[in-house]
């Protein structure tokens, strides 16, 4: 497929082990959509990596993410880029969900969640409206 035949399909999903990115990545799967997957747990992501494939997906890499990583999820999106010959859609989904009472008071459980949840997901919505703007 030449890169003008797979643009709208190029996707990268953040967080791609999570029940809304699997769901929604089915779905794009089906209308043949190309992906970069990153997901914390590599065992799962394979998982989902097959899944997508023999639901009509192509997936051009599947790679594990710390989603804690700002500089991470953001040079993610670059090698995405450049593997796929563009990203057309970046679903992030990745984040983490703290036990507020243990949380509660606890400045590195919240710097924690707030790289993760926040931070991370800016830098990698940054990173790819750069690329996208630019192209």
């Amino acid at each position: 497929m030449s890169q003008e035949e797979n643009m709208g399909r190029r996707v990268l999903v953040l967080g791609a082990t999570s029940a809304i990115a699997e769901a929604t990545a089915r779905i794009w799967a089906g209308r043949g959509c190309s992906f970069v997957l990153a997901a914390r747990n590599p065992e799962r992501l394979a998982d989902v990596a097959a899944d997508l494939a023999a639901r009509g997906g192509e997936v051009a890499a599947a790679w594990s993410l710390d989603g804690g990583d700002p500089k991470a999820c953001a040079g993610l999106v670059g090698k995405a880029w450049e593997l796929m010959g563009g990203i057309d859609i970046l679903l992030a989904a990745h984040g983490t969900l703290p036990d507020e009472v243990e949380a509660a008071g606890d400045a590195d459980a919240l710097t924690r969640s707030f790289l993760a949840n926040h931070l991370s997901v800016a830098a990698a919505c940054d990173a790819a409206g750069l690329l996208m703007a630019a192209a």
